[in-house]
């Protein structure tokens, strides 16, 4: 990738360290960000070697899109004016402060009732007539409920080969997961005897390296925009797509099923009398996540149905994260 600002050079020596001490996808998001800011600079004929409070404001200032990209953005950027007066022992370049992030989405959750009714209209096969192949309208089928009862990821879901499904113990190893979490998912009895009816149906129950999910019709793998796509689409005839959404927000789509898996499996702890501070952890470790902060966005939607909830998990997280105090 080329770059033609003043800064050109610094921008391409920085990305070169970053690409050895990072991460691929951090080195990417780094080299995209970057890009902007030197087209920014570009457009805006800025030829001094520094970078001011004025200009750097101006940039911030015309940023689009969630709160969090845009303090990734800024964040990048910081790194790279930092990197700037280390290599000229100046602190001549403005060091802008990360905005605040604001998370203020709210995921849709299914009712019972919706679910099962969406569960029987997916199931219905006038949806599917432009699939060539009805193993892939049993696929889909399969695919939805795996999701919904595992609280799944589409991505992960779709690397699941037969061996990774122990139907003795009704568990799944996921081997391909966000952030290389590998873990072991266990299903409900009902759930580990319909997915070995589909294997056997789709004669692969006896194939280890064989795919669950995969395009009968060209003999590939789905790939997961294919699979959100159709759902969209399955959710726009259903009567649930979310309208007068902005462009960088997420509406009705697929991560919807797991964010209603968290949400039953929470409810259903909580209507049990089990203890919120064991409670959490198990969920965030069978959902895969990093942290517990994580987790906190999967509970958001108790806070008008169970406040308690949302106080107690405050709660809890404020024993692990201790507020930090900056002084001057």
């Amino acid at each position: 990738m080329s770059f033609f600002s003043i800064f050109s050079g610094y921008i391409s020596d920085f990305l070169a360290f970053r690409k050895q001490t990072k991460s691929l996808s951090c080195y990417l998001h780094d080299q995209a960000y970057l890009s902007d800011f030197d087209s920014f600079l570009v457009a805006q004929n800025w030829n001094k070697n520094f970078v001011s409070e004025t200009i750097m404001q101006k940039w911030i200032s015309q940023l689009k899109g969630k709160t969090s990209t845009i303090a990734n953005k800024v964040i990048t950027v910081r790194n790279f004016l930092v990197y700037l007066n280390t290599i000229h022992n100046e602190n001549l370049n403005f060091l802008p402060i990360t905005p605040k992030v604001h998370d203020d989405y709210q995921p849709f959750i299914f009712t019972d009732e919706q679910l099962k009714s969406f569960l029987e209209y997916v199931d219905s096969l006038p949806h599917y007539v432009k699939l060539k192949n009805p193993k892939t309208q049993i696929g889909y089928c399969m695919l939805l409920r795996l999701i919904i009862g595992c609280g799944l990821r589409i991505g992960e879901t779709l690397k699941l080969r037969v061996k990774d499904v122990d139907f003795i113990n009704a568990i799944l190893t996921m081997r391909f997961a966000k952030n290389n979490k590998q873990r072991f998912v266990p299903m409900h009895e009902s759930l580990n005897q319909m997915l070995k009816s589909y294997c056997i149906a789709l004669g692969i129950i006896n194939s280890p390296g064989s795919l669950l999910f995969w395009d009968h019709s060209k003999g590939t793998p789905l790939p997961p925009q294919k699979i959100g796509g159709y759902l969209r689409k399955l959710l726009i005839q259903f009567g649930l797509r979310t309208r007068d959404k902005k462009d960088h927000e997420r509406g009705v789509c697929i991560h919807i099923l797991r964010h209603y898996f968290a949400f039953k499996s929470f409810k259903q702890a909580q209507l049990a009398g089990r203890n919120f501070n064991d409670s959490v952890p198990f969920l965030s470790v069978y959902l895969g996540h990093e942290s517990f902060k994580e987790t906190e966005k999967y509970l958001k939607f108790t806070s008008e149905m169970y406040p308690e909830a949302i106080e107690s998990f405050n709660d809890y997280t404020s024993q692990l994260f201790p507020e930090v105090i900056f002084y001057d």
